[in-house]
């Protein structure tokens, strides 16, 4: 649980996340980012819809409560792996700022010429 927090995630230091689970335990983690529906902390991503959220006094920031099966942690955990993964996101990246080079397809153009003569 105490890994390095990300450079993104310095606007919620003082935000943090309470996960109860089936065995009615707790277990608190630091949130790493709040974005649109979505909460990103340090084992998983969960949806803001289902959580209780209220204002811690001593820090300053939010409380997210939630009660989270563990099958629902660990779904959560696969969430912000393909979240981050690296190879999603070369997956949508199109290099479209590059324009056509004729100089390339020279070669083709002439040989299509010279059987068209």
């Amino acid at each position: 649980m105490s890994r390095k927090i990300p450079s993104y995630a310095k606007a919620f230091k003082d935000h943090s996340v309470l996960i109860f689970d089936e065995n009615q335990s707790i277990t608190s983690y630091p949130v790493y980012l709040v974005d649109g529906d979505t909460l990103e902390y340090e084992d998983g991503v969960l949806n803001l819809s289902t959580a209780t959220k209220v204002y811690n006094n001593n820090n300053g920031g939010f409380t997210y409560v939630f009660n989270v099966p563990k099958m629902a942690a660990v779904e959560a955990k696969h969430l912000r792996e393909l979240r981050r993964s690296k190879v999603i996101k070369n997956i949508m990246n199109y290099e479209t700022d590059k324009s056509l080079d004729l100089g390339k397809l020279f070669p083709y153009v002439i040989a299509i010429v010279a059987l068209i003569f």
